[in-house]
C-alpha cells in the first residue's frame, strides 16, 4: 500500500511540476491545494502555513497553439514550447492561459500597468507559483481576484487571488482589475 501511495505522489508531483493549463481545471481550489499538499509532503511542512508567492516569467503562450500541440502529443512526450522554458523550478507549479482584465503586465518594468487602449483582456505571461512558508504579500502588492469566466458571476466564480507588485495598488482595487481563466462567457471543453 505504501509503495503505491509513493508512486502516486511521485506521479502527482511530476504532473504538478510541468507547465499547466489552468483553464482545464474543474476545481481550481482543489488543484492549488493539491500543489501545496505535494510541497508539504515533500518537505514535511504543515500545509496550513503554506501560501503561494507569484513570479511572472518572460514567457507568453498562444493558448490555441498549445491546445493544438497538446492534442497531438503521445503519453510521456514533451511540448517543444516546454523545452524553450529551460529548467523547470524544483518547487511549485507553472501556470499559463490566464488573462488580465482592467490592467496588463508591463514586460519592461515587471509590474502591472494600465491596459492598452481598446484591449479588454491582455494575456498574462506564464507564472511560477512557488509555495512559501508563512508568506504574506506586501502592502504594495495588488491581490487580484481570479475568475473562471468572463462574466465574473455565479457560484464559486472567484477561486483564488494573485498578487502583483504595483506602484498604484489602490488604483487597481478601484478599477476592480481581475485575472480570468477564460475570456469567453462560458467554459468550453478544450
Amino acid at each position: 500500500m505504501e509503495e503505491r501511495e509513493t508512486r502516486e505522489e511521485r506521479r502527482m508531483f511530476q504532473v504538478l511540476s510541468s507547465p499547466t493549463l489552468t483553464a482545464v481545471c474543474v476545481s481550481v481550489p482543489g488543484f492549488l491545494t493539491g500543489a501545496l499538499q505535494v510541497h508539504a509532503r515533500k518537505y514535511g511542512l504543515p500545509i496550513d502555513h503554506l501560501t503561494f508567492k507569484y513570479h511572472v516569467l518572460d514567457v507568453y503562450r498562444d493558448q490555441a497553439e498549445v491546445n493544438a500541440a497538446t492534442a497531438k502529443l503521445a503519453y510521456g512526450e514533451e511540448l517543444e514550447q516546454d523545452k524553450a522554458i529551460g529548467a523547470v523550478p524544483d518547487d511549485g507549479i507553472l501556470v499559463h492561459g490566464l488573462y488580465m482584465d482592467g490592467f496588463r503586465w508591463d514586460d519592461e518594468r515587471k509590474v502591472v500597468a494600465d491596459s492598452v487602449p481598446r484591449v479588454m483582456n491582455s494575456p498574462l505571461p506564464m507564472m511560477h507559483m512557488e509555495p512559501k512558508m508563512d508568506f504574506e504579500a506586501g502592502p504594495e502588492d495588488y491581490r487580484a481576484p481570479l475568475y473562471k469566466t468572463a462574466t465574473r458571476a455565479g457560484v464559486l466564480s472567484t477561486t483564488g487571488l494573485f498578487s502583483y507588485t504595483s506602484p498604484h495598488t489602490n488604483c487597481w482595487r478601484c478599477l476592480k482589475a481581475a485575472v480570468k481563466m477564460n475570456i469567453l462567457h462560458t467554459l468550453e471543453p478544450l
